[in-house]
This record gives structure tokens, sequence and C-alpha cells, in this order.
């Protein structure tokens, strides 16, 4: 069985058990995005699954580091009549907040040459790995600022930092807050800079 979405430019095709497969028996799915490889991880129907599916673009030219993007499933039950149906939704795992009225720059560690985010201010956007094979962890900037030091996104926390201004004596301060909300990790930067975090 295979189907296909289409949302922009990406689409999310999918392969399963056949017609001929009893409804009893494990029914699993195995994705890819536009013409990645099958993801390793089966999802599970049957069962509510919170496990991040990781799919690595492997279709890059030669020599080229190999992308990997995350998503999660969202499993919900329809209303009746039809309460015996599931509703599966897949969305990124990670979503860039810019409440800030600053461009913001995101960029996997180790990877500024492979290409940066930029997410405009008040915007929301996805966000995925340039290299599958390099730390997964982020640095961030603005305009005229040095890079932030390395940042793990996959859990839910609160902190500051400091952004450095390249030409002044001035500083930056970053308040960066990660939620989860439907399996899905939003981290949100916020200008706090009026507002130091610590006062002596």
């Amino acid at each position: 069985m295979a189907s296909g979405s289409n949302s922009g430019t990406q689409v999310i095709s999918m392969e399963g058990p056949g017609s001929q497969g009893s409804c009893l028996e494990p029914q699993k799915l195995r994705l890819r995005v536009c013409d990645s490889e099958w993801s390793s991880l089966d999802f599970d129907l049957t069962r509510l699954q919170s496990e991040p599916i990781k799919i690595k673009d492997v279709h890059r030219k030669e020599g080229r580091p190999q992308s990997l993007f995350e998503l999660v499933a969202v499993v919900t039950f329809l209303p009746q009549p039809f309460s015996f149906s599931k509703l599966i939704c897949f969305q990124p795992r990670y979503l860039m907040v810019n409440r800030t009225f600053h461009t913001l720059y995101v960029v996997q560690s180790q990877c500024e040459e492979l290409g940066t985010f930029k997410i405009f201010p008040q915007e929301t956007s996805v966000f995925h790995w340039s290299d599958a094979d390099k730390p997964l962890e982020v640095c961030v900037t603005l305009n005229d600022h040095e890079y932030s030091g390395e940042l793990r996104i996959d859990s839910i926390g609160e902190f500051c930092m400091r952004l450095k201004n390249k030409y002044e004596q001035d500083s930056t301060i970053l308040n960066v807050s990660i939620s989860e909300e439907t399996n899905s990790f939003y981290i949100a930067f916020t200008d706090v800079s009026y507002a130091p975090p610590y006062r002596l």
C-alpha cells in the first residue's frame, strides 16, 4: 500500500501491509519525505506513538552531507459516528518561534557552510538538521552579533543567552523557552535585554 499527500513542495509517502493482511495483525507504516530514504522506524497504527520518526535525505550530490528530517505523529479519535476511526497527523518535531523584532538566524552546530535557517520577526518556522552525522545542536545569532554556543533543543526547559555585538560594546539577551505541544517542540526566542535575568 502506498499513498501520498502534497503540502507545499514536500510530499510524504507511506508504505505498509497490503489489503490481504488481517486487521488483527500489527498495522505498521514506513514514511519518506520527497525522494528521501524510507524511515528506519515503523509507525504502528495500533497504538499512540510519541517517538520521533527520523528520515535521512540520501539523494544529495555525491560527497554532500545527508539532511535529517524528524517528524512526529499526533493520533486522535474522531467524534461520533466515526469514533472507531483514528485521525493521524504528521508534523515537524521542531518549530522555531521568533518573538523578537529582529531577524533570527539558526544553524546546526558545525554546519554553518551548509546554510542557515532565517526566521523573520514574529514568525514561526520549521527546523530540520542539515547534517545527520554532526551533533544535533543549534547555534543562534542576530544581525551584527556573534553566534551563541551550542544548544540542545530536544527537552523542555527555559534559559537565557547573551549574544555579543560584533562592532559595539553591547549585547542582546534572549530568553529561550522550549515547550512541547502535540509531540512537537516549540523553541521560542524573546528579547529580554531590558530586563537582565540576574540583578546582584
